[in-house]
């Protein structure tokens, strides 16, 4: 069990060792996010104590950096096996000890985005749907840090590409009830994303919900014309399209009427009658 393990994605805990948990101060989660969203996760001083206090002098944020590297220590015990804090750059510190969420989740992610066809592979599919479990939420939601900011779209952006990705390999290897599941969590993250729709409607109809599927298309409609003012793309609308053909059947065949075969019977009978006339008007004439 790692000796620290920090979840920065979705509710921010911090646990020790034997798994309890350490109060942080939010200062200190924007420290630590601060150095995670760095190039490379590391960071001057000086820009780090103007990223954190930014209504202070130089002088004087990089005082306020001091007092909360100080506070942070007292907290964790440990503290450089968190940060590699030099005199003019501070480091995450790269220690088998210390577990960090955010940094499992691009790990494991990455490692299949680099050649998707990987997932054709089940053990890669379970591979990858442990590190999408990483991410619970968005990274330090509550954070308005610039840095932080960019970084918390780059993982959603990350999380979004990776599970739709398993969510067509699954559709290609028939695990519609999971690429179902995928396509719903992606289309509540970001409802304007049509190739996630769609695929949530082809899983739909695969696991016998096609009704669903067609009401699914309505709701993503009206939201595009009441968010952008458009229409869904061509490619969405035919297979929506092609979903409601099948979803409303074709009135049953009505019987022929049986109008002809009466019509023929008369006929023949006005036959039989003119013919009866006219043997009568002979015997009358008589």
């Amino acid at each position: 069990m790692a000796e620290l393990a920090l979840h920065l994605l979705g509710a921010r805990v911090a646990l020790g060792a034997a798994g309890a948990a350490i109060a942080l101060p939010g200062i200190g989660w924007s420290l630590i996010g601060s150095v995670l969203a760095a190039p490379h996760r590391r960071i001057g001083r000086g820009q780090l104590a103007a990223a954190l206090w930014p209504d202070q002098d130089n002088d004087a944020a990089r005082r306020c950096l001091a007092t909360a590297l100080w506070r942070l220590k007292q907290r964790f015990g440990r503290l450089n096996a968190l940060l590699r804090i030099g005199k003019e750059t501070i480091a995450l510190a790269d220690d088998d000890g210390i577990w960090v969420d955010a940094i499992a989740f691009e790990r494991g992610v990455e490692a299949v985005l680099d050649d998707p066809g990987k997932l054709d592979d089940a053990a890669a599919r379970d591979a990858l749907k442990q590190a999408l479990g990483h991410y619970r939420g968005d990274f330090l939601e509550f954070s308005a840090i610039d840095a932080i900011v960019i970084e918390r779209e780059r993982l959603r952006a990350l999380y979004l590409d990776a599970a739709l990705e398993l969510a067509r390999a699954c559709k290609r290897h028939g695990d519609w009830r999971t690429a179902c599941e995928l396509g719903r969590t992606i289309c509540t993250v970001e409802p304007l994303r049509e190739d996630a729709q769609r695929l949530l409607m082809e899983a739909m109809v695969a696991c016998g919900n096609r009704a669903q599927a067609v009401q699914h298309y309505r709701g993503f409609e009206r939201l595009l014309a009441d968010e952008l003012d458009v229409r869904p793309m061509r490619e969405t609308r035919d297979l929506a399209a092609a979903i409601a053909r099948v979803a409303t059947p074709p009135p049953p065949e009505q019987p022929a009427p049986a109008e002809t075969l009466d019509r023929r019977t008369l006929l023949l009978a006005r036959q039989q009658l003119a013919e009866s006339l006219s043997l009568l008007d002979q015997a009358l004439s008589r």
